[in-house]
């Protein structure tokens, strides 16, 4: 039996492992590019490369196929899960327009003693000197702050 594999080409579990094709190697390493450079490439392209040395030759394209067809997805993933775990070490900074002082998008808030204020829903600046329009809140009958 006339075969390209090298000697001790053997898993442990006796089957014969075959060298990718070219063409599916190429289509891996042009699909994990999309990937954030770094551990995380380099960790999938190893894992697809070593997912085709187990299949068959002729399945080798079907497989790196869908590796190329998934390649968003798994940057949408991959970047998620760097997002949350970055997420709690970063400082959100507020929207331009907060920042730069343009405009605010005001809500309605109340303390837990129901005094009212007006807070931006983007970046939580505080309004000063608002009166409301319905007056001072009122809870059992009895002002609140006040007489």
């Amino acid at each position: 039996m006339a075969s390209s594999q090298a000697p001790g080409s053997e898993s442990a579990a006796g089957d014969i492992m075959s060298t990718p094709r070219r063409s599916a190697r190429l289509a891996v390493g042009v699909s994990t590019r999309v990937l954030p450079a770094g551990q995380i490439r380099d960790r999938y392209r190893q894992e697809f490369t070593a997912e085709l040395h187990e299949l068959d030759p002729s399945k080798q394209l079907r497989f790196a196929a869908g590796v190329v067809s998934r390649a968003g997805s798994l940057r949408r993933a991959v970047t998620k899960e760097n997002a949350m775990e970055t997420e709690h070490a970063q400082i959100k900074k507020p929207p331009l327009h907060c920042r730069l002082h343009l405009y605010h998008h005001h809500r309605k808030a109340s303390t837990e003693d129901g005094q009212v204020y007006v807070e931006c829903a983007d970046c939580g600046h505080i309004k000063d000197n608002y009166d409301d329009p319905e007056g001072p809140s009122t809870t059992g009958g009895m002002a609140i702050g006040g007489v």
